[in-house]
């Protein structure tokens, strides 16, 4: 696909998703985050770190709230890698 066409399709399913976050369509959400970073692979840009990691906090949020524990855990930590904010491996 071409990248400009990817691009917008990424804006809509971001907005989309967004929506649905607000509405507590978390089921949905996850759908529409989970296309979103899809399709964002196949950009490859650099660009879009901060939008992943938003993408990725929201997935975490809506994951949490489908009592999907495991899924929400690693978008969370996805979120924070995209973020150059790796979680500590120690143990305290």
């Amino acid at each position: 696909p071409e990248p400009a066409v990817c691009a917008h399709a990424v804006d809509l399913l971001e907005r989309a998703g967004e929506q649905a976050i607000e509405s507590y369509a978390n089921g949905e959400a996850v759908k529409l985050f989970g296309e979103a970073l899809k399709m964002e692979s196949l950009l490859g840009a650099g660009e879009w770190r901060r939008r992943r990691a938003r993408w990725r906090r929201h997935l975490a949020d809506a994951n949490n709230r489908l009592g999907r524990i495991p899924e929400a855990i690693d978008n969370a930590l996805g979120a924070l890698v995209d973020l150059d904010r790796p979680f500590p491996s120690d143990k305290l």
